[in-house]
């Protein structure tokens, strides 16, 4: 691994680090990168570019490319099923664009399908 490829991975691990400290730490972006001694300009851009590469088509292999994907509606909303800590005292939504949604746990399925519904149109996820 050349030196400059390996600095580029190691960039990369730290910013993937750095935020997923900042969303465990229920803080803005803002105070949180005051309090790290981080960019916050830069924790934006990083996010972004993670976001986005983690939301881009993976290589098939040969095993993955004989499954046909499932069939979705174009307009229907898609959902990542996740478990929530009992605990927890928001669940936060970033997407791609670098926004944060933060919403009750205790929120209905009708109205988060309806906000997931909004987003898509915008083309905002």
């Amino acid at each position: 691994m050349s030196k400059s490829s390996k600095r580029s991975t190691e960039r990369r691990q730290f910013w993937q680090m750095a935020i997923e400290t900042h969303r465990e730490s229920g803080l803005s972006v803002r105070r949180f990168c005051e309090n790290e001694g981080l960019n916050s300009t830069l924790f934006y851009s990083w996010r972004k570019r993670l976001c986005q590469d983690n939301a881009s088509p993976r290589p098939q292999t040969k095993a993955s490319a004989n499954v046909p994907e499932p069939a979705v509606p174009e307009n229907s909303p898609r959902f990542i099923e996740v478990s929530m800590p009992a605990h927890a005292a928001c669940v936060e939504l970033v997407l791609c664009s670098g926004n944060t949604l933060k919403f009750h746990p205790a929120i209905d399925k009708k109205s988060l399908a309806n906000i997931c519904s909004v987003l898509g149109e915008l083309k905002l996820c």
